[in-house]
């Protein structure tokens, strides 16, 4: 492997700042990576579609297709970043710096490392040893909304025969994991002196409520125990809670924020009408003008890939046993489209942090597995 191509390849993609947030202030559009990306696979023969996927934020599919059938493999990764404050970091976050064979810079890890990668193999491949179809996607928006995704899988429907998504993994082959919930619930109270509480309506006294509502649910979801994961049940937990101003008056809002993450022997379908009939239970008690529940994200239900073929291959190429995570992926979405795998170099323990980085020698033996991967199924 060229490291020298590599890095400068990763260092233009880290330049781009592609941050994602809920935050407007923070956002950035991911179109100056998208086009970037696209220059170079066109000039690399490859045939690309960009998709609009909302205002500012595209997808990218580039192709070489070999024959017209489902066969295929397909890599996969997002373009943007979570926000950093760059006077925590050693170095520029938007300057790619090496040091110690790893590269350092916001993105290199999750997941620009694999972006810089899939450009690279567009690069050097050989394409006379396609047998079938080698594709590339890079989406947006993941570490928000994972619209990107949700969006191409509904473009897109049962393609390749390999779908693997290069998140930091620290080169462990990732076959299943977890889904999200996350959802917001808004009390609406009525302020008061705190002398004369009777006048008023405590929103935390709804939140109280509602907390042991989803503290009884919390209970029922450990019930639903998967042992391949090394946390074996449904977890749900309660993040924030906001509202209130002062001792001495009644709080007239509150917000409170959770997530669910079901293993695969539950999912959204079944979660979603027990977190209805808390809400109803809560309008009943305290009026409908007075609860008020929304999702924060879409939902997205576990991942689990069964085809013990392919798994098979996998643990042989990379001399590693297929594990269960935690956290979910856009795997969720993507599955909908051919098998997937989550696989990728870096740690995710240096994803989503200050001095963010990717090992450089983890990369290259990650490239040689990826080649392995892409004969077999290109």
């Amino acid at each position: 492997m060229d490291k020298n191509l590599y890095f400068n390849l990763l260092k233009d993609l880290v330049a781009i700042n592609t941050i994602s947030s809920n935050d407007a202030s923070l956002d950035h559009s991911n179109l100056a990576l998208i086009e970037y990306a696209d220059s170079i696979f066109k000039q690399n023969g490859y045939d690309t579609q960009l998709f609009t996927v909302s205002e500012g934020k595209y997808n990218l599919l580039a192709s070489y297709n070999v024959d017209d059938s489902n066969k295929g493999i397909l890599l996969s990764g997002h373009s943007d970043t979570v926000p950093c404050n760059s006077n925590d970091w050693s170095f520029d976050p938007f300057k790619l710096t090496l040091k110690d064979d790893c590269a350092y810079g916001l993105g290199s890890c999750d997941m620009k490392g694999f972006l810089a990668l899939m450009l690279y193999i567009a690069i050097v491949l050989d394409k006379s040893s396609i047998k079938h179809n080698l594709s590339f996607l890079i989406t947006a928006d993941e570490e928000t909304s994972m619209n990107g995704a949700i969006d191409f899988a509904k473009r897109h429907q049962n393609q390749y025969s390999l779908i693997v998504i290069g998140e930091p993994t620290e080169l462990l082959p990732i076959i299943a994991h977890k889904g999200y919930i996350c959802g917001q619930y808004t009390f609406i109270g009525k302020s008061c002196h705190s002398s004369n509480p009777s006048l008023g309506v405590n929103a935390l006294n709804i939140a109280y409520t509602a907390m042991t509502y989803l503290y009884e649910l919390q209970d029922k979801l450990k019930q639903y125990a998967d042992d391949r994961f090394s946390v074996p049940y449904s977890t749900l937990n309660i993040g924030a809670l906001h509202g209130g101003d002062c001792s001495n008056r009644l709080c007239d809002s509150a917000q409170l924020l959770f997530d669910i993450r079901p293993t695969g022997a539950i999912n959204t379908n079944f979660i979603n009408p027990l977190l209805d009939d808390i809400t109803t239970k809560l309008k009943q008690e305290f009026g409908d003008d007075r609860v008020k529940f929304e999702k924060v994200f879409a939902d997205i239900d576990s991942f689990l890939n069964q085809d013990s073929k392919l798994i098979e291959n996998i643990q042989n190429i990379t001399n590693k046993q297929c594990v269960f995570e935690a956290y979910c992926t856009e795997a969720s979405f993507l599955q909908a489209l051919g098998p997937v795998i989550v696989y990728g170099a870096g740690s995710i323990k240096h994803a989503h942090r200050i001095d963010e980085r990717i090992n450089l020698n983890d990369v290259d033996t990650y490239y040689t597995n990826l080649l392995k991967l892409i004969e077999i199924y290109a």
